[in-house]
């Protein structure tokens, strides 16, 4: 990594402003039986799995590698012709299975008559090792948009079939909001929902050092005073957390957006590695990657949609707090079709909203109802 990189070090200056350009699907064929996920994880029973190439996504430093993945489809035998696609956290190699003790939503949603998207990248979709030399979350995000675009097109049906929505949890939550922020899927879903994050809403605040004064301290989420628009909290308020990505004595998730951006040498995102080398060099390419830059639109009339983000009662890693970031945008009804933030209380660990509650009710219950209920036309 040090080998590719010099101080003072950034991308070429250019003006961005979304939709940026999507990439394309080829080889998409079927393939059986479904392939398992990195961890083992399968589809719905019900899959029928197909093998997807994702192409041709460039960035101003040139062409992304191309990238594999299983897409697995659910078809209910009474389909209500809308689909909902789902794109697990981490790495995004496996299919997302979360849910309550007994139900997982893909399940909640294929019993409701839902057509149900699984995916599972053959590799991490943000991470291209060292090609290009100077990663960017931002362009790399051009596979889950184009995949996803893909899927509204060619699986779903288009503009001529029914509501067509995107559910994703932690990094898959930056996925799905890069795909609205920059790539133009506002254009055609009509739900989303994301449970944690997006966690790359501002990647500089949350890898820089020193830290910039703003965000030494954590920060509110969901302020009450003055009250934050679309903000569920009920009686108990915002509620305060770092915007910094967390340091372990592996090196954390500070250690892996560092080495997912490859910058700055040796990677010292959040001085994770305790060198207290200055990242000065590097948080301009660290902001121009980020949901939250210039040229970022924050306008989805057509689009509901609603995040789920965990308080208290459980560990809490910085996912609230760059959640906070994004949503932060949003101050006007015009802004989406239906718009909710809930704070989550009694997550699972640090990212399970499933096992928590909100003050409309069980986190799990309340977020699945949500999608169902607004994806439609």
């Amino acid at each position: 990594m040090t080998a590719l990189l010099v101080a003072g070090s950034a991308l070429p200056v250019r003006a961005q402003n979304a939709p940026l350009q999507l990439g394309s699907v080829t080889a998409y064929v079927p393939i059986s039986p479904c392939p398992p996920g990195r961890i083992g994880t399968l589809p719905l029973p019900q899959a029928v799995c197909y093998t997807a190439t994702v192409d041709n996504c460039s960035d101003s430093l040139g062409e992304i590698p191309a990238l594999n993945a299983t897409v697995a489809v659910s078809t209910p035998a009474r389909w209500n012709s809308s689909t909902i696609f789902l794109h697990d956290g981490d790495t995004g190699q496996d299919y997302f299975n979360a849910g309550s003790s007994s139900l997982s939503y893909a399940q909640d949603y294929f019993n409701n008559g839902f057509q149900v998207v699984q995916l599972a990248w053959a590799d991490d979709w943000h991470d291209n090792t060292n090609n290009p030399a100077v990663k960017s979350l931002k362009y790399e995000a051009c596979r889950p948009a184009t995949l996803l675009n893909y899927v509204y097109n060619h699986v779903h049906g288009g503009s001529t079939s029914g509501a067509m929505c995107a559910q994703g949890h932690s990094a898959g939550s930056a996925a799905i909001a890069f795909a609205l922020a920059w790539y133009g899927a506002s254009s055609y879903l009509n739900s989303v929902v994301l449970t944690l994050g997006p966690v790359y809403s501002n990647v500089e605040a949350g890898c820089q050092y020193p830290y910039a004064e703003q965000y030494e301290s954590p920060i509110q989420v969901c302020p009450s005073k003055p009250a934050q628009f679309g903000c569920v909290d009920g009686s108990l308020g915002g509620w305060t957390d770092s915007v910094q990505y967390l340091n372990t004595p592996s090196g954390g998730t500070a250690k892996g957006v560092a080495q997912s951006t490859n910058g700055p040498p040796p990677g010292n995102c959040n001085n994770y590695t305790g060198s207290r080398q200055s990242t000065t060099s590097f948080n301009q390419n660290w902001s121009d990657m980020s949901i939250v830059s210039s040229g970022a639109s924050y306008s989805y009339p057509q689009t509901s949609l609603y995040a789920f983000l965990c308080a208290t009662g459980q560990s809490q890693n910085n996912s609230a707090a760059q959640g906070q970031l994004f949503y932060q945008n949003f101050t006007s009804s015009s802004q989406a079709l239906n718009y909710s933030v809930y704070r989550v209380d009694g997550c699972g660990g640090s990212e399970s909203i499933w096992d928590g509650t909100t003050a409309n009710g069980n986190a799990f219950t309340v977020s699945a109802n949500d999608m169902m209920n607004a994806c439609t036309k």
